[in-house]
């Protein structure tokens, strides 16, 4: 109930932490199990059957870039997306630059560097194993 407000815009801001954003979370599953907040935030988490919420907005950042890879150059946010990527390049820090860094950290450098992303469908999969 609460995940979807706490998840909103996450693929334009969710490639960094942010712990207000977990720690709503985790309150909102304390209160849902009806124990204190000295229980364990994982414990909290595991009994909801939830992961921390860092783990959905990394996901969420990479699918959007895998969506702005399929769009067609004459796309507004692909143009966008191309101008972030060559600002990177000139070492400029920007969205681009964070999923490059996001990619990097889980062992897909070799994708940023391709620009393409072959069966997105797995590569979804392959990074919720990685991040969990």
């Amino acid at each position: 109930m609460v995940k979807p407000i706490l998840t909103y815009g996450a693929e334009i801001y969710g490639t960094e932490y942010s712990d207000p954003l977990e720690q709503v979370h985790i309150q909102y599953c304390e209160d849902f199990l009806g124990v204190s907040s000295t229980v364990n935030d994982c414990v909290a988490l595991g009994e909801c059957g939830r992961l921390p919420l860092c783990i959905d907005h990394h996901i969420k950042c990479i699918k959007y870039w895998c969506k702005r890879l399929c769009m067609p150059e004459n796309r507004y946010p692909r143009n966008c997306y191309l101008m972030w990527k060559q600002h990177d390049s000139v070492g400029r820090n920007n969205w681009a630059s964070a999923i490059k860094n996001l990619l990097c950290n889980y062992g897909f450098g070799f994708v940023w560097l391709n620009q393409t992303v072959g069966d997105i469908r797995i590569l979804y999969i392959i990074l919720k194993l990685l991040i969990v």
